[in-house]
C-alpha cells in the first residue's frame, strides 16, 4: 500500500501497522468503535446528523492518536533494547524524509475536522471538551512512550481510559462519575489487569494467574459476566447491560474459536 496513504490518512496507520490481523481489527471495532458509539448515542438524539458528527469525531480522534503510534514506532524504538519493529526500511526512509509533513497533516486534520464539527453542531461545550480530552490523550501517549517499569502501568491505564473520554458527555454532574466508572470497566481496567501478567513487570502472582492468551479470554468472559450480574442489581446501570452483554458474547465467541483452532 502507498506509504503516503498509510502515514497520512487517519485510521490507515492503525489498521495497516497496528491492527494487522482480522482478529485485532475486529477487536478494535468491538472494544472501541461499538462502545464509544453506544456511549455517544446515549447523550444524543439518533439521526443522520448525529451519526455524521460521531464519524467525524472518530476521524479527529485517530488523526491525533496516530501521532502517538507513529512516534512510538519510529522514535521510541531507538531507545529500546528489543523493540517491536512494525516498519520496514522503506517505510522508515519515507518517515525520516517526511516526518514533519506527517505530523503536520495529522494535526491539521484533527483541527479541521473539529472546526467542521463546531460549524455543524450547536454543542460547542461538548466539542471543546472532546478536543481538550484528545490533546490530553496525546500528552499521555507521549509520557507512555518515554517511561518504563511498573509506573508505565498507571500511565497505560489512563491512556486506555482516554480513548473513550472524548466521546462522553460528562456535563451532567449527577451521572458523570457513573459514566466514568462504566467507561473504565469496558476496557481500561481489564486490559491493565491483563498487562500486569507481562513478564517484563515481574509480578509473579499475575504471571501464574494469567499465563497465556487463552487465560486472558477466560478472564474477560468471567470479568464481563460478573459486571453484568452486578449491574443488574443497580437500576441506574441497567442501561449499560446490553453493551457488556455484547462484549461478553464477543469474548465467548473468541474463546470458542481459539478452542476449535487448537
Amino acid at each position: 500500500m502507498n506509504n503516503k496513504f498509510i502515514f497520512l490518512c487517519p485510521g490507515a496507520y492503525t489498521i495497516r501497522k497496528r491492527m494487522v490481523s482480522k482478529n485485532k481489527r475486529l477487536g478494535l471495532f468491538c472494544y472501541h468503535i461499538v462502545p464509544v458509539a453506544f456511549l455517544y448515542m446515549l447523550s444524543h438524539v439518533y439521526s443522520i446528523c448525529s451519526l455524521v458528527e460521531f464519524v467525524m469525531l472518530v476521524v479527529a480522534f485517530y488523526a491525533q492518536y496516530e501521532i502517538g503510534y507513529i512516534y512510538n514506532d519510529t522514535e521510541t524504538i531507538k531507545k529500546e533494547k528489543n523493540p517491536s519493529k512494525r516498519l520496514d526500511s522503506i517505510e522508515m526512509y519515507f518517515y525520516n524524509k517526511n516526518k514533519c509533513q506527517i505530523y503536520i497533516v495529522h494535526f491539521l486534520t484533527f483541527i479541521c475536522v473539529l472546526s467542521g464539527l463546531s460549524w455543524m453542531s450547536d454543542e460547542r461545550e461538548f466539542l471543546l471538551f472532546s478536543a481538550i480530552s484528545m490533546i490530553v490523550e496525546l500528552v499521555i501517549f507521549y509520557v507512555y512512550n518515554n517511561v518504563r517499569g511498573r509506573i508505565s502501568l498507571l500511565v497505560f491505564f489512563f491512556l486506555e481510559l482516554f480513548k473513550y473520554i472524548p466521546f462522553l458527555n460528562l456535563f451532567d454532574t449527577e451521572s458523570a462519575m457513573q459514566i466514568l466508572i462504566v467507561t473504565a470497566i469496558i476496557y481500561a481496567i481489564p486490559n491493565t489487569i491483563e498487562r500486569l501478567s507481562f513478564k517484563r513487570y515481574g509480578i509473579l502472582f499475575m504471571q501464574r494467574l494469567l499465563p497465556s492468551e487463552k487465560s486472558y479470554l477466560k478472564f474477560r468472559i468471567a470479568f464481563y459476566l460478573v459486571v453484568c450480574l452486578c449491574m443488574a442489581m443497580f437500576k441506574q446501570f441497567l442501561i449499560y447491560i446490553p453493551l457488556f452483554l455484547f462484549l461478553l458474547v464477543f469474548r465467548g465467541m473468541a474463546f470458542l474459536k481459539a478452542k476449535r483452532e487448537k
